[in-house]
């Protein structure tokens, strides 16, 4: 689990990464923690890194935090927590569908409650799509990879398959931030159904073979090598 924390006071993202590591060595978490200090460098990170959870001070940089939540909720996928010494933020909070909302200084059973939010809200994360004339919602974990053919998108599970208009280009800017990769123009995969790797392929657990763009090569072996390292 890749974790970033953001907060202008050193100070208080030592304590914070401290019993987020804590956490995860009492429940055998395997996780990574970012320390930002500038809104500058958290935006930077964002566009190298899938955080799993970001910690925001809302205040930071004269209340900055606040611009920065909304950008980062228009096409983040992870999960976002904001920790501030004020409680004036809660509504934005809510808003913006932060799994919780911490008050300076935080104690580590505040931190608790968290991983225990963020374990049930993780499991229900889901897509929803239209197909035909009603919405679905699709686990984000039951899908296997997501394919366009002929103006359609479908969407292959391990039990169903779903077919959609959806653009795939939206499709993925959404998934981005969780544990998919777009190894060529015309298919999404769920590093989790992965098999094998290679620089021209990749191999599916159930079979299924796709080509890998010889332009995506890097970024896909450099996105997939991140995944299992963080998943050990």
């Amino acid at each position: 689990m890749l974790i970033a924390v953001c907060d202008a006071v050193f100070e208080d993202s030592e304590v914070l990464q401290s019993y987020i590591f804590r956490y995860g060595y009492e429940n055998s978490l395997n996780i990574k923690v970012h320390i930002h200090q500038s809104i500058f460098t958290m935006k930077n990170a964002l566009k190298r890194y899938c955080y799993d959870v970001i910690f925001l001070d809302v205040g930071i940089e004269e209340n900055e935090g606040k611009r920065l939540a909304e950008e980062i909720c228009e096409d983040y996928r992870g999960k976002l927590i904001f920790v501030t010494g004020l409680c004036d933020y809660a509504v934005e909070a809510f808003r913006l569908y932060a799994v919780n909302y911490l008050i300076k200084p935080v104690d580590y059973f505040q931190i608790c409650d968290c991983f225990a939010r963020l374990s049930i809200s993780c499991s229900e994360a889901c897509i929803q799509v239209l197909c035909g004339y009603h919405k679905v919602s699709i686990p984000l974990k039951a899908i296997e990879y997501i394919e366009s053919f002929n103006n359609k998108v479908i969407i292959h599970t391990e039990n169903q398959e779903f077919t959609t208009y959806e653009n795939l280009s939206m499709l993925y800017q959404e998934l981005k931030s969780a544990c998919f990769i777009q190894p060529y123009r015309s298919y999404i995969v769920n590093m989790s159904y992965i098999k094998v790797l290679e620089k021209d392929r990749l191999l599916l657990k159930n079979g299924k073979e796709l080509q890998v763009s010889r332009h995506r090569k890097q970024e896909m072996m450099e996105r997939y090598n991140q995944f299992l390292f963080e998943s050990r």
